[in-house]
């Protein structure tokens, strides 16, 4: 059964009042927590585009291992705004979240990085959160980042929440943030905010990821993403084939665009399991590369790479022009991933489309992912 602690991040953003560096946000806490999380000292979920219903399901499903709530977005004193399935945001009452909150047994943090949500505070202590992080004012966009950069750099090393707190409060203000405030209604300029906006109420301030009763989970599952254009359907088939013994063995969970059921939101959820995955598999083919649909799959698995936190690997399909082969000098405009090394990449068998055994190439390609998995699982 596994036990490690779940770091649950909630993010929301409004259209009518968009959040630059939300998006930034979203990326840099699970590179922060990442060396925590190769020591299996707990696992980061995140909710990129949080409604309701999804804050009360992933409540419900990982019942009593979250032990962190962050979230990120507008708010105000009577709640957290939140998406919707429409266009129009909409704001959570902070008492039923509080009630949520507070049926928890392990829930010893909640950060509320939004704007002006102290008057929140009381409500969260009657429900019995010991530990809250809020703000008595409006914040910039970019300073709420640096905040959160700052402190969950800290939990990742293992420090106490108290001191998590002051290696937040001395980079931000060192580290100075623009841009819009994360306040619910919009704030005048001569509006200025308190000389640090953040506070803490902290009864258990020595908290961290390796105190108490911190119990090691067995080996990670690892998820697995695969990315591929519908045109790619049947090197998708394939490759889940041999990857099944993995996936049997639970080494592996393994997701891909055709398990979203009908009626689901579509962009929705696979954004929200591409962001979870710790492998991202990208079938490339032309179909994929020149696709629009493919674009912010791309983006997100870029910025993905770049932050450490999950591991990008290209599945080469069929040859396009000027990638991989004996031509190395791939052209700038190419998209970053195209500059990884990629699978099978064996020389004169760049592709798969270039094995005259296309049975050994899927078998070559499944041999090195699982060997890539068992060092991730064994670190």
């Amino acid at each position: 059964m596994n036990t490690k602690p779940v770091i649950f991040l909630a993010f929301a953003n409004d259209p009518s009042n968009y959040l630059e560096a939300l998006k930034q946000e979203r990326i840099i806490i699970p590179q922060m927590l990442q060396p925590a999380i190769d020591e299996r000292l707990c696992e980061v979920l995140v909710e990129p585009d949080a409604t309701a219903d999804d804050i009360f399901r992933i409540f419900n499903q990982y019942k009593d291992r979250i032990a962190l709530f962050h979230y990120a977005g507008h708010s105000g004193a009577e709640g957290l705004q939140l998406e919707t399935d429409g266009i129009v945001s909409q704001l959570a009452n902070a008492g039923g979240l509080a009630q949520l909150f507070g049926l928890q047994q392990n829930l010893n943090l909640v950060f509320l990085n939004g704007c002006s949500n102290n008057q929140q505070v009381t409500l969260l202590q009657q429900q019995g959160i010991q530990n809250i992080i809020a703000t008595n004012n409006f914040i910039k966009d970019q300073a709420a980042v640096n905040f959160a950069k700052a402190f969950y750099q800290a939990i990742g090393a293992k420090n106490t929440l108290n001191n998590a707190y002051a290696n937040a409060e001395a980079y931000v203000k060192t580290i100075s943030g623009q841009g819009e405030s994360r306040a619910l209604f919009w704030k005048s300029k001569d509006t200025a905010a308190a000389d640090f906006p953040w506070e803490k109420y902290f009864n258990q301030p020595d908290w961290s990821l390796i105190s108490g009763t911190t119990i090691f989970g067995e080996k990670p599952q690892i998820p697995l993403f695969i990315a591929n254009h519908p045109a790619d359907e049947p090197c998708l088939t394939e490759l889940k084939k041999q990857l099944t013994l993995l996936k049997r063995g639970g080494m592996i969970s393994v997701f891909d665009s055709t398990q979203i059921p009908p009626g689901d939101e579509y962009d929705k959820e696979l954004k929200r399991q591409l962001l979870n995955a710790r492998i991202i598999l990208l079938i490339i083919s032309p179909d994929f590369l020149y696709s629009d649909d493919t674009q912010e799959i791309e983006a997100i698995a870029t910025e993905r790479h770049k932050a450490g936190t999950a591991i990008v690997i290209p599945v080469l399909y069929k040859e396009v022009a000027d990638l991989r082969g004996e031509n190395t000098d791939i052209p700038d405009y190419y998209p970053e991933f195209a500059r990884l090394r990629g699978l099978p990449d064996e020389y004169r068998k760049w592709f798969i489309s270039q094995w005259p055994d296309k049975d050994a190439a899927y078998a070559y390609i499944a041999k090195r992912i699982r060997e890539r998995i068992e060092q991730l699982r064994n670190s």
